[in-house]
């Protein structure tokens, strides 16, 4: 069993950013009259420096002395992405569809449940592909080797250096970087040791290869 990533490993997830936090930072507009492109931009960058795991909105409300709390920003990031998934569609990378047309693949996913899943919606409703999940809270959690150990996974696909390999590293899985989306300028030399992928490609066509070296 092979497991694959799927925010910025099998599309760009910055096309659902660029909607949540260009609707966030309207609402500020209006609420506290702040600059709507500065605080676009500002989300934006951090969250291509910092990763989704660092806490973006106790950054924005500290930096701005923003009278609104941070879980009242993650509220409205949550139902804005749920707006996007509901109304507009995933653009999946060109290669994404033969990979996820593979029988011997499982998307492993982390994150709140029900938009990991409305993404999931999404992609088979508009591509009319059907794939076995798995969606976890934090990629980062040891009791996560249970579905490596249980699936027999061989090898995992990712693109995020900071939580993606660490786990299926230590279980001695291949661990394979695909340099796309958001965190693809965060380089490997950046990390520890024990988070760096096996093997790093510059895109989904470079899988093939991969996988047809692992029979």
């Amino acid at each position: 069993m092979i497991f694959i990533d799927l925010d910025n490993t099998l599309y760009n997830q910055e096309q659902i950013l660029r909607y949540a936090f260009g609707k966030i930072s309207e609402e500020l507009k209006k609420e506290f009259n702040l600059n709507k492109s500065k605080t676009f931009r500002y989300l934006l960058n951090l969250v291509k420096k910092k990763t989704l795991r660092y806490k973006i909105f106790d950054d924005l409300v500290s930096k701005f002395n923003l009278e609104i709390s941070s879980e009242e920003l993650v509220k409205l990031y949550r139902e804005f992405n749920l707006e996007f998934l509901k109304n507009k569609k995933i653009e999946l990378y060109k290669s994404a569809l033969d990979v996820l047309n593979n029988d011997n693949l499982t998307v492993y996913t982390e994150g709140n449940r029900e938009i990991q899943e409305e993404k999931i919606k999404n992609i088979m409703k508009n591509y009319g592909v059907r794939f076995n999940y798995i969606i976890v809270r934090d990629k980062l959690d040891e009791n996560n080797r249970k579905y490596f150990e249980e699936y027999k996974v061989k090898a995992y696909i990712g693109d995020d250096p900071l939580a993606d390999f660490l786990i299926p590293n230590k279980l001695g899985i291949i661990t394979v970087r695909v340099l796309a989306g958001l965190y693809r300028r965060i380089p490997n030399e950046s990390v520890k040791e024990e988070y760096k992928p096996k093997i790093t490609i510059r895109n989904l066509k470079g899988l093939r290869k991969v996988l047809q070296s692992m029979k």
